[in-house]
This record gives structure tokens, sequence and C-alpha cells, in this order.
């Protein structure tokens, strides 16, 4: 009886070590994925306003959706591979009011989710 109840035990604490583990795995999975997300909006910032385009579009990486002529979105569009995964772009670029462009980039991460941001363009910003 006694060994029974020193399997049990060890068999919550051997499963409370794989789910912190499978846990920690995720957690830097959504670390390095939001790193890329922050990196290609700042890309998105340097290459400022009048060369994002104007109206509502949808580029899909996972699709390998063709970039605008004016080469929008800029690289690392359509993936990453970073921490030795591949990160999947999908950007979407909307306008709000006469003047305020909004990209949005949801980078798609492995089996376990994704990371979303945006950001704002004004005429005449600039990063520099």
């Amino acid at each position: 009886m006694a060994f029974g109840i020193v399997a049990m035990a060890i068999l919550a604490l051997a499963t409370g070590f794989i789910g912190a583990i499978e846990m920690n795995a995720r957690s830097v999975e959504m670390a390095v994925a939001s790193q890329v997300g922050r990196d290609f909006l700042e890309r998105v910032n340097e290459f400022g306003y009048d060369n994002v385009p104007e109206g509502t579009f949808v580029f899909n990486g996972a699709n390998d959706d063709a970039r605008t002529a004016e080469g929008f979105p800029p690289a690392p569009y359509p993936r990453v591979e970073a921490n030795g995964q591949t990160h999947t772009l999908l950007v979407r670029v909307g306008t709000k009011g006469a003047t305020l462009k909004v990209v949005v980039v949801e980078v798609s991460c492995g089996k376990h989710g994704r990371a979303t941001f945006e950001t704002y363009l004004y005429p005449g910003f600039s990063v520099s």
C-alpha cells in the first residue's frame, strides 16, 4: 500500500514537471514571435507613410501573397526563421479617417498561437 501511495506521488510530480516544461517552451515560442512582430513594425515605420498602400489590404505570408510595386510589406515578410522555427506573418493595412494608416501584423508560431501588433502612421511622420 505504501508503494502505491509513493508511486502516485511520483506520478503527480512528474506530470507537474512535464506541464511546466511545456509551458516554458510555449512561453519562449511566444516571446520570439513577439520580438519578430515588433521588429517588423519597426521596419514598417522606417518604410514610411507614403510607401504603405492606401486602402484595405491583406498580405498573407502563409499563401506567399505578393508585395506591392513599392515593396510593401517590407522584409522579413512573408516568413522569419527564428529560434529554430518558422514564423509566418499576416499583414493587414487599413485606414482610419482621411490620413491615418493602420498596419497590423500577426505572427504565427508553431501550433500554440500567435502574437498580434499594430502601428499607426501619419503623413509627415518620420522615424529618422
